[in-house]
């Protein structure tokens, strides 16, 4: 009975020195940030993986948002430059993904007509989302 009471005591979670010797490092002063960064990797892998199978691009941006804003998360979370006219079309090419909301952004420094203010679509719970990532493009930034 002891041996069995005794496994009610090991901790159920990794530890920092276990997750280190499952890479193969040494332990150091620079574990703990070795161990932020594995996490942050981790998280922004997620995200670049979930913008396109769950939809949740429009989570990164306000209740209303331009089709700019939209452009730039994908942009960010994916290390790639996507074209805006491209973006626009996909975006707008099927009904449901973003609705107009009659208004427009505020006109920036340099002028020019304010952008189209637009809120998620019912499409959007629906997972998945309008873009995918570009398959002929470069790789994503920090990835090998």
């Amino acid at each position: 009975m002891a041996d069995n009471t005794a496994k009610l005591f090991e901790p159920d979670a990794l530890m920092p020195e276990q997750f280190f010797a499952g890479l193969g490092k040494e332990a150091g002063a620079t574990n703990e940030r070795s161990l932020m960064l594995a996490i942050l990797r981790d998280a922004v892998e997620r995200v670049r993986v979930d913008i396109e199978l769950r939809g949740i691009a429009t989570a990164f941006v306000g209740s209303t948002f331009t089709l700019a804003e939209l452009r730039a998360v994908y942009e960010a979370v994916w290390g790639v430059h996507l074209d805006g006219a491209n973006f626009r079309r996909s975006i707008l090419a099927e009904e449901g993904w973003v609705i107009p909301t009659g208004r427009r952004a505020r006109p920036g420094a340099s002028g020019g007509k304010p952008a189209e203010l637009y809120r998620a679509g019912r499409m959007w719970q629906q997972g998945g989302g309008p873009i995918r990532f570009p398959q002929g493009s470069e790789k994503r930034k920090g990835t090998k």
